[in-house]
């Protein structure tokens, strides 16, 4: 798996640290926070 799928299991397995991370890539707009809003939101 990669960073991505690993932080989007995280966030909905409930891990704190996973959605801590994947919120920083959201603000700081890296492509890989764009992937990860689009893996949960499918």
């Amino acid at each position: 798996m990669n960073e991505v799928s690993d932080l989007v299991q995280g966030i909905l397995s409930g891990n704190r640290r996973a959605l801590a991370r994947a919120i920083t890539y959201v603000e700081n707009n890296y492509s890989e926070g764009k992937e990860i809003m689009r893996q949960i939101h499918k």
